[in-house]
């Protein structure tokens, strides 16, 4: 089993997933789709990072109680340690990213898989167009996150 750097030592990916909840963060639909992720889960670490609604809070502790996944929750005061290790940044926004930890991500080498519901000029890339369908249905989110993960396992 490799992880997408080879370097970092562990044999389980490192997931981090965008927990904010608001006018541009999509967390609730992000954990909806973890729902059809079951099949290789327990096989990857998973995170939370940013959480600043106790709905998804709560959501995601159902969620972990309920499927048996272990899903570690922070909120955007744990900046550095939510993010160490992470070998995928995976988030679905609204009209713009520009509150998701893409910055951070690149600098430090981590992919990042996003998808974009109605998005602002500034954000219409081949890229974004393309996972288009996937902003609007966990499904095909999910389908998309375990491309990328299912490499790795």
């Amino acid at each position: 089993m490799t992880n997408t750097t080879g370097d970092r030592g562990r044999s389980r990916p490192v997931i981090a997933l965008d927990g904010s909840e608001s006018l541009q963060g999509r967390a609730l639909f992000v954990l909806s789709a973890l729902t059809w992720c079951l099949d290789w889960l327990p096989a990857v670490d998973l995170r939370l990072v940013d959480i600043t609604n106790e709905d998804v809070s709560l959501a995601a502790k159902v969620f972990s109680w309920e499927h048996g996944i272990n899903l570690a929750l922070s909120a955007p005061t744990d900046v550095e340690s939510s993010m160490t290790g992470v070998d995928l940044y995976a988030a679905v926004a609204f009209r713009s990213a520009y509150h998701l930890r893409i910055q951070e991500a690149a600098s430090s080498g981590i992919p990042v898989l996003l998808a974009m519901q109605f998005p602002e000029t500034a954000w219409l890339t081949a890229a974004i167009l393309g996972r288009r369908p996937s902003a609007f249905d966990p499904r095909l989110f999910a389908a998309d996150l375990g491309a990328i993960v299912k490499r790795w396992l």
